[in-house]
């Protein structure tokens, strides 16, 4: 019968080539018939297992991991969760979105809070649900352009709001029957937070179907601008790409359909009709500031493309050059795209779901703080206007104002910071990222 110092040659020695889970599992029990009997005895003694956690395979040890995590079972998750090897941790990551839950409720109860955060995260990250998924599905299909014909069909999302996935149902369920009431509250939190964010849109969405649009080319000025900016963000590492699809819409803007009052009335000629027209809600109240996205211009993350809102560009009561308050809106929404998408060799992107659910001071605050920068660099009509509009704009896009003096390179670090972390993210993680940004 084999021992311990079998299985721990067998495991020096190999693989010789690439091995999976089940290549490992194969080949142990081809080798060494009792090698489980040997792993779960080796863990009740700590010397033993010492000898064990310090071996390392020729390859694939992250494969190895998970063998050993599903065959010692909890007590070697709940250890190795705060391992410092990633391999090690990652396996328990792996054995609990398995079947582990699924088949051991109690389970559940024995995890501590990080634990429990990191499953549920985990699961929310993974397993979205729709249509963050389809979202998902379209950019990968839209990527690959270059390589053949799009699929339209992939792209026919319902408008049906948010749809959580099976595996966020089941782990809810699971959570439920544990009677945990303070998971309960936090996962039907997550979930509302992405059925708000669906209906905002599905809203969006639905408002600018089927209206008239045409494809936007920057023009001289505009493209030096963006350049300025890209050129920002390439010190910082980021990869040079293709802007996303830039839209001038007539699609009447969102300030407009709930406050029309706002609208020159020779910008919406109704002839005869406005003579026995619905007299205009005198109780309505004029909105005391106007956000860019509400009038100007929109990014929408759900098919990274821009919009900007013809009719709110040429409102006379901006009293602005329309050339230069194109210019500040575009820099402003092609902001947005980059702290959603742009890559950077290592660092993620920041996934669809989480993105739209960030909260309103850090998107604005990132979009007015890079257009800040571009402002301060060229001066003049540009920096002028972006001055005069954000005398009208609403708290949240003066946030900037807080961190317009942190040096470029230690904000944009942190930004790395948020798109990793695995929830919603708030000013105040943008705050304290930009606190621990080393560069």
């Amino acid at each position: 019968m084999a021992g311990l110092d079998d299985l721990i040659d067998f495991i020096k020695n190999n693989p010789p080539k690439l091995w999976s889970m089940s290549d490992w599992e194969t080949n142990l029990t081809r080798s060494i018939s009792n090698w489980r009997d040997i792993i779960t005895d080796a863990y009740e003694d700590p010397r033993k297992w010492k000898l064990i956690e310090n071996i390392r395979p020729k390859r694939d040890y992250d494969d190895l991991c998970r063998i050993l995590v599903s065959s010692v079972g909890l007590e070697l998750a709940k250890m190795w969760f705060y391992s410092d090897v990633d391999d090690q941790k990652d396996a328990v990551k792996h054995g609990w979105r398995r079947s582990w839950l699924d088949e051991n409720i109690h389970l559940w109860s024995e995890f501590d809070s990080n634990m429990k955060d990191n499953v549920l995260t985990g699961t929310f990250d993974r397993s979205p649900g729709e249509p963050f998924e389809s979202f998902e599905d379209w950019k990968r299909e839209f990527r690959s352009l270059t390589k053949g014909s799009i699929n339209w069909e992939k792209f026919l999302i319902p408008y049906t709001g948010y749809i959580p996935s099976p595996q966020i149902e089941k782990l809810r369920n699971i959570i439920e029957r544990a009677r945990d009431m303070e998971y309960l509250a936090k996962i039907d939190e997550m979930i509302s937070l992405r059925e708000i964010a669906c209906r905002n849109i599905v809203s969006q969405m639905q408002m600018s179907q089927m209206q008239p649009r045409t494809r936007c080319n920057p023009n001289r000025n505009e493209r030096e601008l963006i350049a300025r900016l890209m050129e920002i963000t390439g010190r910082n590492g980021y990869s040079p790409v293709a802007l996303p699809p830039i839209f001038l819409s007539s699609e009447t803007p969102p300030i407009f359909v709930a406050h029309p009052e706002l609208e020159e009335d020779e910008d919406t000629p109704l002839g005869d009709r406005n003579e026995q027209g619905i007299p205009r809600n005198q109780q309505r109240r004029q909105p005391e500031t106007i956000s860019i996205e509400e009038l100007l211009g929109v990014y929408q993350p759900q098919h990274e493309q821009i919009i900007i809102y013809e009719r709110g560009i040429r409102w006379r009561r901006h009293r602005l050059d329309e050339e230069w308050l194109f210019a500040v809106v575009l820099v402003h929404e092609i902001a947005h795209w980059i702290t959603h998408i742009l890559p950077k060799p290592g660092t993620p992107t920041w996934k669809t779901d989480l993105y739209v659910l960030g909260e309103t001071d850090v998107h604005e605050g990132w979009a007015q703080l890079m257009t800040y920068w571009i402002a301060n660099q060229v001066g003049g009509e540009f920096k002028r206007t972006f001055e005069k509009l954000n005398r009208n704009q609403p708290p949240p896009y003066r946030v900037f104002e807080e961190f317009k003096n942190e040096p470029i390179n230690k904000v944009m670090v942190s930004l790395e910071t948020l798109r990793s972390l695995p929830s919603r993210v708030q000013l105040q993680d943008w705050k304290e990222a930009i606190d621990q940004s080393t560069f």
